[in-house]
């Protein structure tokens, strides 16, 4: 039986595990299809829409195509993305930290994400002109321009969703 919005989130407020969820145009809670693992790497999981799931982190990752792309295009990529429900947006450089690996192989990023490790464009701001990048080569936090966009890739994440195994 499905709830109302409202008392919904009156429950979950009190229960004190309160987490936004996709809503059908009704009020009725969106049940997604539990996508098909195609490949894993160690924590991570592709899925066959795309997605990667970092099962250790719970989180949920995309990547846009491999090509030049600003600040400003790929915040805007990444809020626009409605693959599986929605609710993507460029990652902190923590999440992004959380992907780097440390080791002699020099395969800084799963090959899952399909991505030479270079910079990755993060959500944290400086000012109304500056943002905070990752580059998975040192593994290091660095200060740029939004309006760069050379040799800049973007990655769009969002918690783990809860998925059924058919839609109800």
């Amino acid at each position: 039986m499905n709830q109302s919005i409202s008392e919904l989130h009156a429950v979950e407020q009190l229960m004190g595990n309160y987490q936004p969820r996709d809503f059908h145009r009704n009020g009725k809670v969106i049940h997604l299809k539990k996508p098909r693992i195609v490949q894993r790497d160690g924590r991570y999981a592709l899925y066959d829409n795309g997605i990667i799931c970092d099962c250790y982190a719970g989180q949920e990752w995309l990547c846009n195509t491999d090509d030049d792309i600003s600040w400003m295009d790929a915040s805007a990529w990444a809020t626009s993305v409605k693959i599986n429900g929605g609710g993507w947006q460029l990652p902190s450089i923590k999440d992004l930290n959380g992907l780097y690996k440390r080791n002699k192989a020099a395969d800084l990023l799963s090959p899952l994400f399909e991505r030479t490790p270079g910079d990755f464009w993060s959500k944290e701001t400086i000012n109304d002109a500056e943002v905070l990048g990752f580059n998975f080569v040192p593994g290091n936090t660095f200060r740029t321009f939004k309006t760069i966009s050379r040799r800049f890739r973007a990655m769009a994440v969002r918690p783990r969703q809860h998925y059924h195994k058919k839609v109800i």
